[in-house]
């Protein structure tokens, strides 16, 4: 996550908002593929920009999103929208003792195999709930990869692989 999105995405949240109401605010404006392509264009003005957002939008007066989409916009910053909506999402569930992981496998695990490992990390990591975004690698080859508050769990014969190697490169075996 850039530092960006995470600056805009805790101020976002000191300002009141939420991930709901960004999130809502995000959809709006994806719903109009021009209008977006606008936004994200070099050669269209940011004074420009606003204007389109304020034309193209109903919002209510002087509402949270519209102020900050309108500070995105101002600073050309919107490009990084899809991220400080991750952010915040990541900061809101923070506050209620929660995470995300990134879960990374071969093939996707069994439910009961995600229940599981919710409980598991919730234990270690002192948290009341974890939500997983699950992607799938076969380069993994097979296993996992976890990635939790800045911890990485590689449990991937890709990962052995490469530790393997890395050992044998050492002692000057290879």
């Amino acid at each position: 996550m850039s530092t960006i999105a995470t600056y805009y995405a805790q101020a976002y949240l000191q300002s009141g908002g939420t991930y709901a109401s960004l999130m809502e605010g995000r959809d709006m404006l994806r719903q109009l593929p021009e209008v977006w392509e606008v936004f994200l264009n070099p050669a269209v003005s940011s004074r420009e920009k606003v204007r389109v957002l304020q034309h193209c939008f109903t919002w209510e007066e002087n509402s949270l999103p519209l102020r900050f989409f309108t500070l995105l916009l101002e600073k050309e910053r919107i490009d990084h929208l899809d991220e400080v909506v991750q952010q915040v999402h990541e900061l809101e569930l923070a506050q209620s003792g929660g995470a995300v992981c990134i879960w990374t496998c071969a093939r996707p695990p069994h439910p009961e195999d995600i229940q599981q490992m919710e409980k598991t990390l919730c234990q270690k990591h002192q948290l009341n709930k974890i939500e997983f975004i699950i992607r799938e690698d076969p380069s993994l080859l097979g296993g996992f990869r976890l990635e939790l508050q800045g911890m990485t769990y590689e449990k991937s014969i890709q990962g052995g692989l490469a530790q393997l190697a890395k050992k044998l490169g050492e002692r000057g075996t290879l």
